[in-house]
């Protein structure tokens, strides 16, 4: 009896422990880059949902086809009042001597993915629950160049 006790206390044990081993916080980063264009993203993920993403996009000015900041600024402006009212979504510019680097915060717990993914060009893949699925995510982002950073 105490045989059958202990294992299913050790049974006990180990079911507990691989649900909370899944649901354990864990950070995933990836990095693309062509030339002198570079996107590092980072999320933040819960078993298979994205909880949060910060991408920096690093853009240098010939790329944007202007020539110094005041030029970047004026095309950068749409960009700045179309994720302004995006709820969950952080957004920051810094300007540059040769480009522009931009900084998306993104809390999945108050955004929604889909107009995330519309307003700023991120690829993120919600499930049918709405949370942003990180197998999808990650396979498209390997597919599409990007190289997973250990």
């Amino acid at each position: 009896m105490k045989r059958k006790i202990a294992k299913g206390s050790v049974l006990l044990f180990l079911v507990f422990f691989l649900v909370a081993c899944e649901k354990e916080l864990r950070e995933v980063k990836y990095n693309y880059k062509i030339g002198k264009f570079e996107i590092s993203s980072t999320y933040l993920v819960r078993g298979n949902e994205i909880t949060q993403q910060i991408s920096t996009v690093t853009v240098p000015y010939f790329m944007m086809d202007v020539s110094n900041e005041e030029e970047a600024k004026v095309k950068i402006e749409s960009v700045l009042e179309l994720v302004a009212n995006v709820k969950g979504v952080e957004y920051k510019v810094k300007y540059e001597d040769v480009r522009i680097v931009q900084e998306f915060k993104i809390d999945y717990s108050e955004a929604d993915p889909v107009e995330v993914s519309e307003i700023t060009g991120i690829a993120v893949y919600p499930n049918n629950s709405g949370k942003v699925n990180f197998e999808k995510t990650e396979e498209i982002l390997l597919k599409g160049g990007y190289k997973k950073i250990d």
